[in-house]
């Protein structure tokens, strides 16, 4: 009732804030690169269950990761391709875009590891909602003909071959 929806407003805020302090940064920060304004465009962004933490994508293929509770800017990773979706498991961070692995950070960006898919660029992960830890699993799709599925979600468990259209 009133008061979930209390709760949801004040994480919007929250957001809301950390974003306009990113892009008051950003602006503070561009510099002139070869007489031209370096211009970088959000792609990808991703809270965590409690918005206490962000996670945004760049076209300059960095994520950045925000504490909103303490509205602090955490650290800033360079990933090889520009990102296209980021997922929260718990305290970790998945990333995915223009190349061919679920990339997985801790919460303040160290890398842990990367896990290969049948894509050669991914478009979309997903984990389903489920109670039990054996019962939920990650899914990758991208730029091939195939749904890979990871039960564990440091290896690939197998994919689903899906028939090119016509």
């Amino acid at each position: 009732g009133a008061l979930e929806f209390e709760i949801i407003e004040n994480r919007i805020n929250k957001v809301e804030v950390a974003l306009e302090k990113y892009i008051r940064q950003q602006k503070a920060g561009r510099k002139q690169m070869e007489g031209r304004e370096r211009k970088h465009r959000v792609l990808c962004l991703q809270t965590d269950a409690s918005c206490d933490w962000l996670v945004v994508g760049t076209s300059a293929n960095y994520l950045s990761i925000w504490n909103i509770s303490l509205m602090e800017f955490t650290n800033c990773i360079p990933v090889a391709g520009m990102p296209s979706k980021i997922l929260f498991n718990g305290t970790d961070i998945m990333s995915v875009g223009s190349e061919e692995f679920v990339y997985h950070w801790n919460i303040v960006g160290k890398y842990k590891t990367r896990v290969q898919t049948s894509s050669s660029s991914i478009a979309d992960v997903h984990i389903n909602e489920s109670d039990e830890e054996k019962n939920r699993v990650l899914l990758a799709c991208g730029n091939s003909n195939q749904l890979d599925v990871f039960s564990n979600f440091n290896h690939k468990g197998f994919s689903f071959q899906f028939p090119p259209t016509q």
